[in-house]
């Protein structure tokens, strides 16, 4: 067997979430040589959950704490985790890729998964990330049941806004929607189920321009007075944050990926993009049909583990750079 070069691996997974996880678990399954490069942020969107209750075979985890336990399994199956953030990523001209991360290091990768996902947009207010997981949340689907007989708010006008308003509607107290356009962003149908909640309350052209609340949320202070209010303050249990969400591409732009009209990365099902030995998996890449949830991300990325390991197999005459498609024993 050849001697394996340093900082070379059979696959390269970029992301710590759910998908990235997954995949760390099923490669080192599979027995290949695998690093995993975590990010700024290990466990990314995930870890913000105060409560999760809709993953199967668990009643009810932290966000953190379930983060947690999927390293440890990725860990123990074999992967290598690596707390730092890739910057740029391309193929050499023997067909493995280069990967560099911020402070110049470099490994080597026969094939790769990118399982990055996305970064929700923020609403810019001062104490709005000390408040995340005290009142404010960027998932209603995660966070929702929290939130039962009480009163919320939606920030955002799209379809996603409108789903989660909703889906919150049959669980809290009351419910307003605020939104900086006239008219709501959404599908008819949607907007059709919407009027037919009557806890929710459609605050258009507003905007919330403070968060009220140090420990936790207590309100916001809107840019404007709505009609036949007394004041622009307004008394909230929680806010959800629904202003869409943006694929971090930049890392990725030398490889020249096909994306949607979104501005995700182009999977098959078995989660291969439009780079041979290059896949994606969770919110980056549009496999799970704009469901976006541990669930699913979870599943894409052993789905696209599983496809690295057959890519490899199916180019086992490829090795180069002195490391075997083997793992050493």
């Amino acid at each position: 067997m050849q001697k394996e070069a340093q900082n070379s691996y059979q696959l390269a997974i970029i992301g710590g979430g759910a998908a990235g996880l997954a995949a760390g678990l099923y490669a080192g399954r599979y027995g290949l040589k695998t690093v995993l490069f975590e990010g700024p942020l290990p466990g990314g969107q995930t870890t913000t959950a105060a409560l999760i209750e809709n993953y199967p075979g668990i009643l009810k985890v932290d966000g953190a704490a379930l983060i947690q336990t999927m390293r440890q399994q990725a860990v123990a199956a074999g992967a290598t985790l690596v707390t730092t953030t890739i910057t740029e990523v391309e193929r050499e001209p023997d067909e493995l890729f280069k990967l560099t991360d911020g402070q110049a290091r470099t490994s080597l990768a026969k094939t790769l998964i990118i399982a990055s996902g996305t970064e929700r947009r923020h609403l810019g207010l001062a104490n709005e990330a000390a408040l995340v997981g005290k009142g404010v949340s960027y998932c209603a689907t995660c966070d929702g049941p929290l939130f039962k007989n009480k009163s919320v708010a939606i920030v955002g006008g799209g379809d996603a806004a409108v789903k989660s308003a909703i889906d919150l509607a049959g669980l809290v107290k009351r419910l307003y929607l605020i939104y900086r356009e006239p008219e709501l962003q959404a599908e008819a149908i949607n907007l059709q189920a919407l009027q037919q909640r009557p806890n929710i309350e459609y605050l258009a052209e507003n905007q919330v321009s403070e968060l009220i609340g140090q420990e936790r949320l207590r309100g916001v202070k809107l840019a404007k007075i709505p009609n036949n209010w007394p004041s622009n303050i307004l008394e909230l249990d929680g806010l959800f944050i629904e202003i869409g969400a943006d694929p971090n591409l930049e890392p990725y732009t030398k490889l020249d990926l096909s994306l949607d009209s979104a501005g995700r990365i182009e999977v098959t099902k078995a989660m291969a993009t439009s780079v041979p030995g290059v896949f994606a998996a969770g919110d980056i890449a549009n496999g799970s049909l704009d469901f976006w949830q541990d669930i699913t991300a979870a599943a894409g990325g052993a789905t696209a583990a599983t496809a690295a390991w057959h890519y490899l197999n199916q180019h086992a005459h490829r090795c180069q750079h002195g490391y075997s498609l083997r793992k050493s024993q």
